[in-house]
């Protein structure tokens, strides 16, 4: 650890600020973004260090960003993607100030730019999903891609604790999925529906035997890539990609959609709110308020099919 009376580096920093993110229990995907957007931030404003900055320094890096000055595409970043490198910036100097190893907190006023809300995002609907499903291959990686799918749509997890999984977090007894570190670093248990846990226990008896490796992922991890590593979110991502263009989807398909598919489907079919909000992993039922906006149409049928002096008059 570097003493107050030394001038910090930003490799110094960084390594500090990474074991504090993991020490705090934030999510693979947050440490990684976060530790980016700062080593970012260092290569615009070398040669100062750390220790040097001063919050117009900050400021102008920030407007580079939205302007695409210093960006590293060289493209206009969105308010959002700002907003989520400033929350770094003041996460980095809020954890050396509270070292003692910064004169201030340059970071302390910056303020994120106000993102435009965003639209609600379309979910599929169950025949769609079932499209989706249907559109896996044979193979032991077209068996792995329908189980992932049946994962996330049946769990709600998001796309980082999918990989997260080990074989030892699937509960055989309970039919339960283990989340052993969610966001925030917060465990949760999430039961599995019977045809997802049916998939899921053919794709590990029939299919991951054929996508092992002498690698250590192998042993342990529950999704694997065909070279028999952890399988990750980019990978995720392309699987998803594959399957909509083969079932013929036009609505956008990412974990995140098949997340509000599970939290929307759950609530039309009548599922209690906290109930929703536990298997989501959220803090607060505002954030799972913003998975289940439903248009005036939806509205307006579920009071018409559901309100007693509808059904009654």
């Amino acid at each position: 650890m570097p003493t107050k009376s030394k001038k910090i580096t930003w490799t110094t920093a960084l390594d500090l600020f990474e074991t504090r993110l993991r020490a705090k229990g934030a999510a693979a995907l947050t440490v990684d973004e976060y530790v980016r957007a700062v080593r970012n931030l260092a290569a615009r404003v070398a040669p100062l260090r750390p220790d040097q900055l001063k919050p117009a320094d900050l400021r102008e890096v920030q407007a580079g960003l939205l302007t695409g000055k210093a960006s590293r595409s060289g493209r206009p970043l969105g308010a959002s993607a700002v907003g989520r490198c400033v929350a770094a910036w003041r996460a980095f100097f809020s954890g050396l100030a509270s070292d003692g190893l910064l004169p201030t907190h340059p970071a302390a006023d910056l303020t994120p730019p106000r993102a435009a809300r965003r639209p609600v995002q379309q979910v599929l609907t169950v025949k769609e999903i079932e499209r989706l499903l249907a559109a896996g291959g044979p193979s032991a990686l077209g068996l792995q891609d329908r189980a992932v799918v049946e994962l996330l749509y049946a769990t709600g997890l998001r796309r980082g604790e999918v990989c997260a999984l080990d074989l030892s977090d699937l509960d055989q007894a309970e039919r339960d999925v283990v989340v052993q570190r969610g966001k925030g670093g917060k465990g949760r248990i999430v039961p599995v529906t019977r045809t997802a846990w049916q998939v899921v226990r053919e794709y590990v008896g029939l299919a991951r035997p054929d996508l092992t490796s002498g690698h250590a992922d192998s042993v342990s991890a529950l999704f694997l890539s065909r070279f028999g590593t952890r399988l990750d979110a980019k990978t995720i991502l392309r699987l998803l990609d594959g399957l909509k263009a083969r079932a013929g989807i036009t609505k956008p398909v990412t974990p995140h959609t098949l997340r509000r598919c599970f939290a929307t489907h759950l609530l039309q079919g009548g599922a209690n709110l906290r109930h929703i909000q536990l298997l989501l992993g959220h803090s607060s039922l505002n954030t799972t308020a913003q998975y289940l906006r439903l248009d005036a149409h939806e509205i307006r049928r579920e009071v018409l099919l559901k309100h007693p002096r509808e059904r009654f008059a």
